[in-house]
């Protein structure tokens, strides 16, 4: 997606779920913003597995959240993204998703989307949290590996 303002919640998660039609995963993972489309996306459609990392929370944000999540990204895209698919983020109805085996996995330096978040998260899907040591890009450097393993088991 080349431009942000083309990041309206709906259209995102059309994509997430051509995606996963394309491809019939047996485990989807998503990241930041992407954690929160893959719950919205197993509401309708559930897989055997979802790994949630440094996801936003199945909560709307409010706009003190909003403000301080846009405040610690890096790229103004990612703040555009943030602008344009969030305000209207509705609460994932984390009982659709009781037939999802989830793990949520954070960052225990993750600034965008902190560890009390996380811990959060995984409290409303009834899972334990994990965290690596990491920042939020946990696909990146040393988390990566952590995070694999994570994903594979």
């Amino acid at each position: 997606m080349g431009d942000p303002s083309a990041a309206q919640l709906h259209s995102l998660l059309a994509c997430v779920a051509a995606s996963a039609d394309a491809l019939d995963p047996s485990v989807v993972v998503g990241h930041s913003l992407g954690g929160y489309l893959v719950q919205r996306h197993l509401e309708k459609s559930p897989v055997r597995r979802a790994v949630l990392l440094a996801s936003l929370p199945p909560e709307t944000l409010d706009s003190d959240d909003l403000a301080r999540v846009k405040a610690e990204l890096k790229g103004a895209h990612a703040r555009a993204v943030i602008d344009h698919a969030l305000p209207a983020a509705p609460d994932v109805t984390v009982a659709s998703t009781s037939k999802t085996a989830m793990r949520v996995i954070g960052g225990s330096r993750d600034r965008v989307v902190p560890p009390p978040w996380i811990r959060g998260t995984a409290r409303r899907y009834g899972v334990h949290a994990d965290f690596v040591d990491g920042g939020h890009l946990l696909m990146v450097g040393q988390p990566s590996n952590a995070v694999a393993r994570a994903i594979a088991t």
